[in-house]
């Protein structure tokens, strides 16, 4: 019985958990709403209060991660904002401040406080992997030995791969915010010099410049056989992988607007990611359109609403 209970809410932790956490990179949009409308300091105020509320539920440690990410990010694009300046410029600007930041908070846990973030973070996914076995051990399942190779697998994975996933999931949190400010402050004709929607990403011809970069330093550290070369390039591959996979995404989805209920466009490209591994259909895509631009060389039907 207790086996059985514990299955189920694994089962119920597994189901709820990628959806709170989709949910949290929106999560400072109404405050940068409030700002706009009333102030920078109601924004932090909010801001404080949201992150409170999470600490009811994530403990110190989450609220003061939230706090330290979202504060900034909140208060500089709302002053962007009511500046108008372009959505390019304020998004720019919050991963310029967001990297800042992180080397501030790296520098000063590593020197001065003396604690080594890394091992920290290695050691708790470490730990995140055995409960999981533990928890399928309880539930009895069967081949065990092939359910243990593939859940240390994952956690080698993760581990590569976190740095790149912190990196897309800071933009994301950027980009989602302000999407979701803006339009709500579109729903209440607020004046937006510049609205930025999902529509509108692409990746430029521009890209290619720091994407050429980024291969040199990858065939240099191979040549020089860099020790932490694998890290380098399982992260380098997940970022501009992902940047091109959206990319692709956005490009569809600019011609099923209005021709396909909201919950079916955000629901077909996580269904063709998941069952039929299109996620390199839509990196394919976003490729393609770098070059081009599929959104302005195959316009929508003349004065159709988007």
């Amino acid at each position: 019985m207790v086996s059985v209970l514990r299955s189920v809410t694994f089962g119920m932790l597994a189901t709820i958990f990628p959806i709170v956490s989709f949910l949290l990179f929106f999560m400072p949009g109404p405050s940068i709403w409030l700002g706009v409308k009333r102030g920078v300091l109601k924004a932090a105020l909010s801001t404080f209060i949201v992150s409170i509320i999470m600490g009811l539920f994530g403990g110190l440690q989450f609220m003061g991660i939230y706090l330290l990410i979202s504060m900034p990010i909140v208060v500089i694009t709302v002053i962007l904002i009511k500046e108008k300046k372009k959505s390019s410029q304020i998004i720019g600007i919050n991963v310029l401040a967001l990297v800042l930041m992180a080397i501030i908070f790296s520098i000063n846990l590593t020197y001065i406080l003396k604690i080594d973030i890394v091992g920290q973070v290695s050691l708790a996914i470490d730990k995140m992997g055995k409960d999981v076995i533990t928890i399928v051990e309880n539930a009895g399942m069967s081949q065990l030995v092939g359910s243990k190779n593939e859940i240390y697998q994952v956690i080698k994975l993760i581990k590569l791969s976190l740095p790149g996933t912190l990196v897309v999931s800071g933009i994301s949190l950027i980009v989602l915010s302000y999407i979701y400010a803006t339009n709500m402050l579109h729903k209440d004709n607020y004046k937006l010099e510049n609205r930025l929607r999902f529509i509108d990403l692409r990746m430029d011809i521009k890209a290619l410049i720091p994407i050429s970069i980024l291969a040199i330093v990858l065939g240099i550290a191979y040549i020089t056989k860099f020790r932490y070369f694998d890290i380098l390039y399982v992260n380098a591959i997940s970022v501009v992988g992902f940047l091109f996979m959206m990319a692709g995404i956005f490009t569809i989805d600019y011609y099923f607007i209005n021709r396909m209920p909201k919950p079916l466009r955000f629901i077909i490209p996580i269904l063709v990611i998941v069952l039929f591994k299109g996620s390199y259909f839509y990196m394919l895509v976003g490729l393609i359109d770098m070059f081009v631009n599929f959104r302005k060389r195959f316009k929508r039907i003349e004065n159709e609403k988007i």
